[in-house]
């Protein structure tokens, strides 16, 4: 017999900064030789999952090269297969609390609320994202037949049914099941992009009139957005009309071209990234930041070359010797400036150092800023 650690039961927990705070209640699932507590006809039970989980800690890696490219592939086939299952699950669960609630007297228009939330915590995954895999839970489920027997079996991953699910939005239930059916004999064979623009074609052909509602709102959902990237960096992302993308693509690499032909030495995407910050910002350069970044930086990390993090709003965490470069290039400093002994103060002048009217001094709003931490 043999006993495993299993999720039973998970509930909402969200925290008022949208950060999961608790998720699940734990419980021991028994199994045993004899396949005591499987289901009358031979299914998987949820302890037939905790099992499969730690088996698959344990798996054989020690073999030939062309089995282990076997176990890939089986692998891969085990995640789409996985992905089948969470959609029929989720929509289950969506169907289970619709006559809960609908029990508990809650009104019709309500029915369902919360459930995008448990498949989120189940998922590990935030609330937005649960929304979407309901969503796609339910379209595998109920529109889409050959995209799930096709997930079921592994043949194709659930970003796969993603791309379809995406492609299909706009169009009825009726032909977004026809889109499926056509689709179905290629599912295995074509690539992501492939996938998306068979699925696009095939759409329009069925309802030319698509075509326009996918722009309509597209358009409508134009937009700017920025998330960190790796080594103090961001992507600032601009969501816009294809004729207006290839415009600004277009300005900036002409900008950078002449710039070239000038004898910049820099390459084309560095003219190109710091020609986009210039013409945004106004600014006379790219590394001129103005004062509105709103850089937060300890006192410490700001004048006695502390590790503290600073922070960005908006932004997040940067690494201390980052901020101080960045408080350097506003005040026209180079990178690479002395550390202030430790023990300084905001305003303090010492030797060799310039005074609190001069151009070298660190702003006043950061090291007021910093004193807050």
């Amino acid at each position: 017999m043999s006993v495993h650690k299993s999720v039973i039961g998970s509930y909402r927990a969200w925290s008022g900064d949208g950060t999961l705070e608790h998720m699940y209640e734990t419980a021991e699932l028994t199994t045993s030789p004899d396949r005591a507590g499987q289901a009358p006809d031979g299914r998987l039970t949820t302890a037939d999952l905790a099992g499969l989980l730690t088996r698959l800690a344990s798996l054989e890696t020690q073999v030939a090269d062309a089995e282990r490219v076997t176990q890939l592939d089986l692998l891969e086939r085990v995640k789409g297969a996985a992905a089948a299952a969470q959609a029929r699950v989720s929509v289950e669960l969506d169907v289970s609390q619709r006559q809960v609630q609908a029990g508990q007297g809650m009104p019709a228009e309500q029915l369902g609320r919360g459930v995008a939330d448990q498949v989120a915590l189940a998922r590990h995954d935030s609330k937005v994202k649960g929304s979407r895999h309901l969503g796609l839970a339910k379209a595998l489920v109920h529109e889409m037949p050959q995209t799930m027997a096709a997930l079921t079996v592994g043949a194709i991953s659930e970003w796969r049914a993603t791309i379809i699910a995406r492609e299909t939005a706009v169009l009825s239930a009726q032909d977004r099941r026809e889109v499926d059916a056509r689709l179905g004999p290629e599912l295995a064979t074509l690539g992501d992009a492939q996938l998306a623009a068979r699925a696009r074609a095939i759409g329009y052909a069925l309802d030319p009139p698509s075509v326009l509602r996918r722009v309509r709102g597209a358009v409508g959902d134009r937009r700017v957005s920025i998330r960190p990237a790796p080594a103090t960096m961001a992507y600032v992302t601009g969501f816009l009309p294809v004729a207006q993308g290839v415009a600004v693509h277009a300005a900036l690499r002409q900008a950078a071209a002449t710039a070239r032909a000038s004898g910049d030495g820099r390459s084309t995407g560095q003219l190109m990234a710091d020609t986009f910050v210039e013409r945004l910002t106004g600014q006379a350069g790219a590394d001129a930041v103005p004062v509105e970044v709103h850089l937060v930086i300890p006192v410490d990390s700001l004048l006695a070359g502390g590790d503290a993090p600073a922070v960005i709003p908006g932004f997040g965490p940067i690494p201390a010797a980052a901020a101080r470069d960045l408080v350097a290039g506003r005040t026209g400093q180079d990178a690479e400036h002395e550390r202030v002994p430790a023990g300084a103060e905001p305003g303090d002048t010492r030797p060799g150092q310039r005074g609190a009217g001069d151009a070298g001094q660190a702003p006043a709003w950061a090291a007021r800023a910093g004193s807050r931490q």
